[in-house]
């Protein structure tokens, strides 16, 4: 058996490049990259558990945190547990390898943190400062107020809230919600929410323009993309008016809507007429999915059609 194709794996450690001497976790992968991408990103969003919790901790910042290839190529299955567990057991006894949960080979599948280990995250984490609490935020009592009166009477978007303070959508989401800069007296039940007639994709569309793609649509077809361009917004809102999935309308009715020129039957039959044209457009570089959308046909079937897998008897324009 040729052992070079096995899939090979690595250990790894995590330091603080302060005490680069010290390996404070232990860890197995087959992807380096990925793996210290996952990590970071785990830290950041989610920090439960020693690794995460030391890695999102203030004492530690990002730049000093790092990781380390300790050995590599090791086949992966018992080998790369066994060299996990070895690791972890040598780091230990000379007082490293602390924020490792168990003992390495399986991960942390069924592990259960003690009493005391839960008691310990719970106070690390509750003394990390956000909202009012945390020093450096760019945020006021007078800002959070503003920005709840404003969401109060009318409707702003996060993105634009965030722009106009200078900080996350995160963090205004959570100041909407009442999670940071908590006030008891506040009501997040009157705050405005999005109309339904503005898209997050098109915001001027309003119910006079979407009677009237749907009028036009019930007595002349045409392709969304080409309907698109006519009207002025993106496929996929003229998609949802004609499908009544967005700015619904009980007496709406889709099944009148004109579909592929012929009331919405899929395989319309083409002639060898659109048969030399279709063939032209696709040779000129034009995207199949868009002819065949103006033609009733999938992309799949157009590719036939221009490489004379159908109607191959048709030679002109092969």
């Amino acid at each position: 058996m040729d052992t070079t194709t096995e899939p090979r794996g690595l250990i790894y450690g995590i330091y603080d490049k302060r005490e680069p001497d010290r390996i404070r976790y232990i860890g197995q992968t087959r992807d380096v990259v990925k793996r210290w991408r996952t990590h970071k990103h785990e830290a950041k969003t989610r920090p439960r558990g020693r690794l995460y919790a030391w890695m999102s901790s203030p004492n530690h910042p990002q730049e000093y945190v790092d990781l380390r290839v300790l050995e590599d190529g090791i086949p992966v299955g018992t080998p790369l547990d066994d060299a996990e567990i070895r690791h972890i057991a040598a780091l230990r006894g000379i007082g490293q390898s602390d924020l490792n949960m168990t003992d390495g080979g399986y991960g942390c599948r069924g592990y259960v943190q003690t009493p005391a280990q839960r008691k310990k995250v719970s106070a690390f984490m509750s003394g990390r400062f956000v909202g009012e609490a945390h020093g450096g935020s760019k945020l006021t009592w007078q800002a959070v107020r503003e920005i709840r009166e404003l969401r109060n009477s009318a409707w702003v978007s996060e993105t634009d809230l965030a722009r106009d303070y200078g900080v996350t959508q995160m963090t205004i989401n959570s100041v909407l919600r009442n999670l940071t800069w908590v006030d008891k007296d506040f009501d997040t039940a009157t705050l405005k929410t999005r109309p339904p007639e503005t898209h997050r994709n098109n915001f001027s569309i309003g119910w006079e323009k979407v009677r009237e793609i749907r009028s036009f649509r019930q007595g002349e077809w045409l392709s969304d993309i080409k309907c698109a361009e006519k009207f002025g917004v993106t496929h996929s809102i003229i998609n949802a008016i004609i499908n009544n999935d967005k700015w619904h309308d009980p007496e709406f009715r889709p099944d009148k809507i004109k579909r592929n020129g012929v009331g919405g039957r899929r395989n319309t039959k083409i002639t060898a007429a659109d048969v030399i044209e279709i063939r032209r457009r696709v040779k000129a570089g034009e995207f199949q999915r868009i002819i065949g959308e103006d033609f009733g046909l999938a992309q799949p079937q157009v590719g036939r059609i221009a490489r004379g897998d159908r109607w191959g008897n048709i030679k002109e324009g092969l």
